[in-house]
C-alpha cells in the first residue's frame, strides 16, 4: 500500500489477535494484539477523513458530510478495503479465528476464480452469496469481496470476522503513525491510498451535484 516499514515489530503488533498474543515474555519477545494500534488508526482515519470531506465538498450540509464520512469508514467499508489487499492472509490468529479466516480465504479465491462468470450478479455453487460488491463510486474496479460482508449465516463470516478485518486496517494505518515517527503527512498520502479518497469522495460530490441540479438536497 505504497509504505515500507522500518520497524517490523509494529507492522507484527498491526497484524496479531489477541488469540496469539502474550502478556508474558517469550525469550525477549512479548507479543501485543493490535488493539492499541487500531484505538490509534481508527482515530487517525478521522483525522484524515474529515477534513477531505470539509474541503472537497464545500457546499454539502452537515448529513451530506456525516453520511459520506459514514460510507467510507464505517466497519463494513473497511473490511471490504481490509479483504481487497488480502490482509486476512497476514493476520496472525488461533482457533476459531483463524478457522473463519481461512474460510474467508477460500471464498475469495473460489470467487476470483470464477469473475469472469458475473460482473453483477450472485455466483452460485461453492461461493454462494460471494459475489463482486461494489459501492456506487468502485463499479470499474476489479475488486472481489463479500456481498453481504456484515455476516449472513450462509457466507460463514461472522460480524466478529467483519470488525476484526476492519480493526486490523485501522490498526495498520495506526502502526504506520508511529513507524513514520509521527509525520501527518505520510498518513494522509497512505490513509488517502488504502481507501481511495481521492476517488470516492470525487465520486460522492459528483453524485451529490447532480442531486442538488435536481433540487434533492
Amino acid at each position: 500500500f505504497g509504505y515500507k516499514f522500518t520497524d517490523y515489530k509494529l507492522l507484527r503488533e498491526a497484524l496479531t489477535h489477541s488469540s496469539c498474543s502474550t502478556s508474558s515474555r517469550i525469550g525477549q519477545t512479548c507479543v501485543r494484539s493490535y488493539e492499541r494500534m487500531e484505538f490509534l488508526g481508527d482515530a487517525l482515519l478521522d483525522y484524515s477523513v474529515v477534513p477531505m470531506l470539509y474541503n472537497q465538498l464545500p457546499s454539502a450540509h452537515e448529513g451530506i458530510l456525516a453520511g459520506s464520512k459514514t460510507l467510507i469508514i464505517e466497519n463494513k467499508s473497511l473490511a471490504q478495503e481490509s479483504i481487497r489487499m488480502r490482509l486476512y492472509e497476514l493476520i496472525y490468529a488461533k482457533d476459531s479465528v483463524l478457522s473463519q479466516l481461512k474460510h474467508l480465504k477460500a471464498a475469495v479465491d473460489d470467487a476470483v476464480d470464477m469473475k469472469r462468470l458475473s460482473q453483477h450478479v450472485q455466483i452460485s455453487g461453492s461461493c454462494a452469496h460471494l459475489y463482486q460488491y461494489y459501492a456506487p463510486w468502485t463499479m470499474a474496479e476489479e475488486s472481489y469481496v463479500l456481498a453481504d460482508v456484515d455476516g449472513k449465516i450462509k457466507t460463514g463470516i461472522s460480524s466478529t470476522i467483519t470488525k476484526l478485518l476492519a480493526d486490523v486496517l485501522e490498526s495498520l494505518v495506526g502502526a504506520v503513525f508511529v513507524d513514520c515517527g509521527r509525520d501527518y503527512t505520510v498518513i494522509d498520502k497512505v490513509i488517502s491510498k488504502v481507501l481511495r479518497l481521492d476517488k470516492r469522495i470525487g465520486d460522492i460530490r459528483d453524485i451529490y451535484e447532480t442531486l442538488s441540479k435536481r433540487g434533492i438536497d
